[in-house]
């Protein structure tokens, strides 16, 4: 399942590598990170939860604001 993440206080590419990082950590496939409009896409094949997804990105510490 796709799904569209937008976070709050990604600014850099060490940002990007700490999520990648975490969000590959639990399974998740086919990241793809843009810093500029703060958006996350990946491919949920291990049907995580949406709450699993929101606290991954907040304990690398990030807010998400929406996901669909």
């Amino acid at each position: 399942m796709k799904k569209r993440i937008t976070v709050d206080g990604m600014t850099c590419i060490d940002c990007e590598e700490r999520l990648f990082t975490a969000l590959k950590s639990k399974g998740l496939t086919d990241i793809e990170i843009h810093l500029d409009q703060g958006l996350i896409l990946i491919n949920n094949h291990h049907d995580l939860s949406d709450a699993e997804i929101v606290n991954t990105v907040f304990e690398v510490g990030y807010v998400v604001k929406n996901l669909d």
